[in-house]
């Protein structure tokens, strides 16, 4: 009987941080930590090998006979293939075709500014409203709106990624807003003959019809849309859920989960005149690990307009989330992108000080990992980008609670970094 071949499972990524060799399933999201005999075999089936070809290569490096080791080899490859880290040639052979994103437009959007994209209910047509093109994460977005409440608000909120991007693939994103029944001047309250309700459809580029009640709900779906389908799209680049400020340095970047604290902070730096990149997403090429910028306004939770209110008089508390042009908050510098000068991992909590606190290059990894958005479509060059990252630019952890008082802290440190650890620019 053949003995059977191993090799890799192609949606495992690896990499080495700080000394440490990692692996990334992209199936089930685990990292993995190898230790130096489990690396060596991982190193070994970088194509396919039976268990006796791994242990006389490993005997081999190692100094010692085949006998001695091949039982430790069976049980370290059968770990690997229980992890799904690895598998039969044949087993995983039927990995090798990757979900690409659909050709576009779809057939059911019309992109271009010159008819709608969707058709509008008889007896409810308005004026259809063409906004962009805007620039969200290297590609260009259109919209189609036929109500003028959601048309001014939308136009204010992206007014500042306003023009296309200096390099765009092909195609663009085409969003289509259509009333579905006669909507009133202000939001809507209940009617007795509920069927009467106003209602909005959303149609995006990726082909999901969505229907909302409330012109505030239709906002906030086409922002996050914006902000998420370029992600489908993109193979050159990793992004990352963050906000960024350029510094005399170069750029800060804050990764972090939702109620961080990335939105308040990036605000009060740019009223302290630093510029803008980008309050949501973070997006660094994986060959020249430039930052590009995403200007959008900065999106305000209810939980933390508070913050603001003492540095913006004029930001009027709401019971839903606020927009800011960034350009009205300081003196309206708009970041053109750079190199990444230090990582900060904004955590917030309301009974802290400010405490800064250094990472190795480890824990900095797995902190980029946890904060990047999916980069199936990119694979190993995107990990290969959040590991040289971690292995290069200074890390560092803020505890803080929201106020002025760790504002200094960042900008000390920020500015007494190099662009990395090891004094070379990224890209250079």
């Amino acid at each position: 009987m053949t003995a059977p071949t191993f090799v890799r499972n192609p949606h495992a990524l690896t990499g080495t941080v700080d000394g440490h060799h990692v692996v990334f399933n992209l199936d089930d999201r685990q990292l993995h930590m190898l230790n130096p005999t489990a690396a060596a075999i991982w190193n070994a089936l970088d194509h396919p090998a039976t268990v006796a070809e791994i242990s006389a290569a490993s005997a081999f490096e190692y100094g010692v006979d085949v006998a001695d080791i091949s039982s430790d080899v069976e049980e370290l490859v059968a770990n690997l293939v229980e992890s799904g880290l690895c598998g039969t040639a044949g087993e995983m052979a039927r990995f090798n075709d990757r979900v690409v994103a659909p050709d576009w437009p779809p057939p059911s959007v019309v992109a271009n500014d010159d008819e709608p994209t969707t058709s509008t209910p008889a007896g409810h047509e308005g004026a259809i409203h063409h906004l962009g093109p805007f620039s969200s994460l290297r590609k260009s977005v259109v919209l189609s709106v036929d109500d003028e409440l959601i048309r001014a608000e939308l136009d204010a909120i992206l007014d500042p990624l306003r023009g296309a991007p200096a390099s765009s693939n092909a195609g663009h994103i085409a969003i289509a807003i259509r009333a579905l029944s006669a909507p009133p001047s202000s939001e809507p309250t209940p009617f007795a003959d509920q069927t009467r309700r106003a209602a909005w459809s959303v149609r995006t580029t990726r082909g999901t019809d969505q229907v909302f009640t409330s012109r505030a709900r239709v906002i906030r779906h086409v922002v996050a849309e914006i902000n998420a389908a370029p992600l489908d799209y993109l193979d050159d680049a990793v992004v990352f859920h963050a906000s960024a400020a350029e510094f005399n340095t170069g750029i800060a970047i804050f990764p972090g989960v939702s109620n961080a604290g990335k939105s308040t902070l990036i605000s009060q730096l740019v009223l302290r005149g630093h510029k803008y990149v980008s309050d949501e997403a973070v997006l660094v090429d994986t060959e020249t690990f430039q930052v590009e910028p995403y200007t959008k306004s900065i999106s305000i939770d209810p939980g933390s307009q508070h913050v603001l209110e003492s540095l913006l008089p004029n930001v009027q508390r709401t019971g839903s989330t606020i927009d800011i042009d960034p350009r009205s908050i300081g003196p309206g510098l708009l970041s053109e992108g750079g190199s990444i000068s230090a990582i900060i991992f904004p955590q917030y909590t309301s009974h802290s000080e400010t405490v800064i606190t250094p990472l190795s290059a480890f824990d900095a990894f797995a902190d980029l990992l946890a904060n990047a958005f999916d980069f199936d479509r990119v694979g190993q060059a995107a990990f290969d980008a959040i590991v040289t990252l971690a292995n290069t630019v200074p890390a560092y952890r803020l505890e803080h609670r929201g106020t002025v008082d760790h504002l200094d802290q960042v900008e000390t440190i920020v500015n007494a970094t190099s662009p990395t650890r090891d004094s070379r620019p990224l890209g250079a």
